[in-house]
């Protein structure tokens, strides 16, 4: 009788059941995620974000099985709950956001779906760090702020600008806009190359062309800022919050517009084209 050939080790272990597997997966980094929607709710401009966590759900579901590669997957996943139980343990629950993306580049391994470019919107969906936005922004929203007040008073209406120990503020014929640092438009930049980068992916687009694309987009976060801006001061000289307008439309506006435009186009052959690559 013919002896029975081995099967190569990474063809031999079969994957945990996926649903289950993503499921214990989001329950492993369940400090991370609440963690995340919590800084939301109190950081509406960072609400972009969960944008991405829906897009790679959305991915997830449609993606092909491609080759398993469960030794690599494994070593990934243990790294990155080590690296999870490590921060989070020692108080520092933000600096672990990128181990959840870690983390899920190694189930993708272990179940063989969805692809690296998937995974990649996992990036996306921690928030562009408070501390970066403190330290670049000011000078951005000051700077976003001024040209506004010059426009107002292009137009006739009353306007001027100036930079208080609290930070910067736009003055109003009838009311005052404060400027936070996140209006400088950092989180818009990210969010508009993490647009790019979904619809580079739907459209399985080659990898250089999706990050000239994704940067060249970001770049449009300057004059989007100060549209909004203009437009958060109109409702706040009108009697409305124009605070809450500036927090939270431009980035809703502008996830609006990206995915219609990222979805309008066919979606390609191989949409995920590193999905199915041979080890």
């Amino acid at each position: 009788m013919p002896s029975e050939r081995p099967l190569p080790p990474e063809a031999s272990v079969s994957p945990p059941p996926p649903s289950l597997s993503w499921w214990l997966l989001a329950a492993a980094f369940s400090p991370i995620l609440l963690g995340m929607l919590a800084h939301a709710v109190r950081q509406p401009w960072a609400g972009y974000s969960l944008v991405f966590l829906a897009l790679f759900v959305l991915e997830l579901r449609r993606a092909p099985e491609g080759a398993r590669r469960p030794v690599r997957g494994w070593a990934v996943l243990g790294v990155a709950l080590v690296v999870e139980l490590l921060l989070v343990g020692g108080g520092l629950t933000r600096a672990a956001r990128p181990a959840l993306a870690l983390a899920a580049l190694g189930m993708a391994w272990i179940q063989g779906r969805p692809g690296p470019r998937t995974v990649a919107l996992l990036l996306w969906f921690v928030p562009v760090p408070s501390g970066l936005v403190s330290w670049a922004s000011p000078a951005l929203a000051a700077l976003w702020g001024q040209a506004v007040a010059g426009l107002v008073q292009l137009v006739g209406s009353s306007a001027w600008f100036e930079v208080r120990h609290d930070g910067p503020i736009l003055h109003l014929a009838h009311a005052s806009l404060p400027l936070i640092p996140s209006d400088g438009g950092l989180p818009m930049a990210a969010l508009l190359s993490g647009l790019a980068w979904y619809a580079g992916l739907r459209r399985a687009a080659p990898l250089p062309a999706t990050l000239a694309r994704a940067a060249a987009v970001a770049a449009l976060a300057a004059p989007i800022q100060v549209v909004a801006i203009a437009c958060a001061a109109a409702v706040a000289d009108a009697g409305g919050p124009g605070r809450a307008v500036l927090d939270l439309a431009p980035w809703t506006i502008a996830t609006t517009i990206g995915l219609v435009l990222a979805c309008r186009a066919p979606r390609g052959r191989d949409a995920e084209p590193l999905s199915s690559a041979p080890a």
